[in-house]
């Protein structure tokens, strides 16, 4: 069932056009020469003669083909899918990934091997909306084979339904348990303090009201600005990026005007961070909270939260869905469609010494999917960066996560709890999220079972990141027993092996999602999707689509660095071999681009030769640092 957007679909989409077109402005205003060129309507110098025309013909037979070798630099998915594009239009290229994996952040634990049913969790990414902006993540999907089942005993590598909320959920904070769709603790249901927050301050209103309310009036308010007067809107949005807003000094400010009392508005933002978010999150861009809450109602998902004032959303129209069998189902699909010979790994093994060599390749254009971390470790000075993409890589944030992934002796969550339909356990206490699969929900009494026993961020996932394996997991285990009014001994004799990861310990990644700090957006988003080296070098990545921390920021910033690409060659080509250019970019636009892989109400990225793209490319191809 597909999730109705409204008006809201892509308009994302349309901020990150304005803000791009808007960085376009100030860079062209640097080049001297070309300061008179009255508008982005006028064609960037070199694609006067790319027209729609030529954009629209199919491959004509006989024309002079162009040499490409192109490196692509990780092998998560948007590597992965780059080179599915590359390999749809017959360049040639070469996967180079650092691990003995692909798939990067896409990464399923299998407790067993050969693998079991419901035996994982998935370290990584587990979760897809089936919303507008997710077009080219379910476009994959069809391409993959991999299909939906909603049955009650669904076939492997399927899409089944994922629930954020389910019977018995449990949420524990201020030392007290409440139960979702259940008693705890013989909680008053009328009781609208369950957690007993009138402990810190006598004002209470904002309890009554529920923090979701609270948040849903702030996304609601530039959501109707945008749909009134967009223009208008996006520059009020601008210049809470220029004061470097968070999204608690937002609230704080807000709030203000509401009558709350100075003392009592620290308190509001707290808790709604508490119950809503991870700890100090809310320190983090309160234009990146907006952007990505847009093509959402609120909350993003069924409430699992006690919260009597909350708006529901009804459980049957789910949006959510999880690939049975764990998440890398998607990058082994992705394997099997390429020509496995191509996927290389960074270092090779000396057979005489057990020594790793390095691996020096050359390549026409390189094409980076690498995080902020990762390139910030590499040796970049001979890449011809610009100070703003040196700018990024050093500051712009990846944010942490961890997860642990407990393997029990039986699922005492469904068989003693009744946790029988997944959902979220939550608290203030160092695991913060407990998350209870969606899947093998079938499973009878008795039998093995895998709960993801932990997985926060932020502040949180710093905290717990600084103990070892071991001491991470006995502060988990000391956690479920208080939730799950259940013994520690009984939990620990359950126990059948765990599984450990923090990102950001992980040294290909450096962190689990990219995040865009206060008043990085308008700066820094629009540079790091401008090329560099000549136009050889080009930033691909979650990072660089205004979607990131979806999936889908990988496809599609794969498909705008390919389209980047194309132009780059185009300006160096000659007249014989702009035909072939050309015929490829038709085909690039044919198959990959188009109302089948992003929203109808608009693209992230404008494949316009003579508009926005050619200008990035343009800009991009130029030595001076603008």
């Amino acid at each position: 069932m597909s999730y109705n957007t409204g008006g809201a679909a892509g308009l994302r989409a349309r901020i990150a056009k304005r803000v791009i077109e808007e960085d376009i402005k100030v860079s062209r205003g640097k080049l001297g020469s070309f300061v008179s060129v009255p508008s982005l309507g006028h064609p960037a110098p070199g694609y006067e003669d790319l027209t729609p025309e030529k954009l629209r013909a199919p491959p004509k037979a006989g024309l002079k083909p162009v040499d490409f070798n192109v490196g692509v630099v990780g092998g998560g998915m948007a590597g992965l899918y780059t080179a599915m594009i590359l390999e749809d239009l017959g360049i040639s290229y070469e996967v180079l990934e650092g691990s003995k994996d692909c798939g990067g952040r896409v990464w399923t634990h299998y407790f067993s091997d050969p693998k079991k049913e419901g035996d994982y969790y998935d370290v990584g990414a587990m979760r897809f909306p089936d919303i507008a902006i997710m077009k080219r993540i379910w476009k994959l999907f069809k391409e993959l084979g991999i299909e939906r089942d909603q049955s009650a005993n669904p076939a492997q590598e399927a899409l089944i339904p994922y629930y954020f909320a389910g019977p018995q959920n449990p949420l524990y904070y201020n030392d007290r348990l409440v139960v979702a769709q259940g008693p705890g603790e013989n909680v008053d249901e009328t009781d609208v303090d369950p957690f007993r927050v009138k402990q810190l301050t006598p004002e209470i209103s904002f309890v009554k009201k529920g923090y979701e309310n609270i948040l849903k009036e702030i996304v609601d308010d530039w959501k109707d600005g945008f749909a009134t007067n967009f223009e208008q809107t996006w520059i009020d949005l601008m210049r809470q990026d220029a004061q470097c807003a968070t999204v608690r000094s937002y609230m704080a400010d807000k709030l203000s005007s509401e009558k709350y009392k100075p003392r009592d508005i620290y308190y509001v933002a707290n808790w709604c961070e508490t119950m809503d978010a991870a700890t100090n999150q809310y320190d983090s861009s309160f234009v990146a909270l907006l952007l990505h809450s847009l093509e959402f109602d609120y909350p993003l998902h069924p409430a699992s939260s006690y919260d009597r004032c909350g708006p529901k959303v009804d459980p049957e129209k789910n949006i959510w869905w999880c690939l049975n069998g764990g998440t890398s189902v998607l990058t082994h699909r992705m394997l099997r469609k390429l020509d496995s010979t191509v996927i290389l790994a960074v270092t090779v093994d000396d057979t005489s010494t057990g020594a790793k060599v390095q691996v020096t390749k050359t390549y026409s254009y390189l094409i980076t999917t690498c995080t902020t971390p990762a390139l910030q470790i590499m040796d970049l000075r001979e890449a011809q960066l610009k100070y703003s993409h040196r700018e990024a890589i050093r500051v712009l944030r990846c944010d942490n996560s961890v997860k642990v992934g407990i393997k029990f002796k039986y699922h005492w969550w469904a068989d003693d709890n009744g946790i029988i339909r997944g959902g979220l356990g939550k608290t203030h206490r160092p695991t913060r999220v407990i998350v209870y699969p969606s899947y093998v929900l079938n499973t009878p009494r008795g039998h093995e079972g895998v709960l993801l026993a932990c997985y926060n961020w932020a502040q949180d996932a710093a905290c717990l990141g600084t103990y070892c394996d071991e001491e991470i997991v006995s502060l988990v285990i000391a956690d479920l027993p208080i939730m799950h009014n259940k013994t520690e001994s009984d939990l620990r004799d359950a126990m059948d092996c765990y599984h450990v990861h923090d990102w950001n310990r992980d040294p290909r990644t450096g962190g689990a999602f990219e995040l865009f700090g206060p008043g990085q957006f308008a700066t820094l988003f629009p540079k790091i999707q401008r090329l560099t080296a000549d136009g050889r070098l080009i930033f691909a990545g979650e990072l660089t689509s205004i979607y990131h921390g979806w999936i889908v920021a990988s496809l599609n910033s794969s498909f705008r660095a390919v389209h980047q690409m194309l132009l780059a060659q185009w300006g160096k080509s000659t007249p014989e071999e702009k035909d072939y250019i050309a015929c490829l970019i038709w085909k690039l636009l044919e198959n990959w681009g188009g109302d089948d892989h992003e929203p109808t109400a608009g693209a992230e990225y404008d494949t316009y030769p003579q508009g926005t793209a050619g200008w990035q490319v343009f800009l991009g191809t130029r030595k001076a640092d603008i």
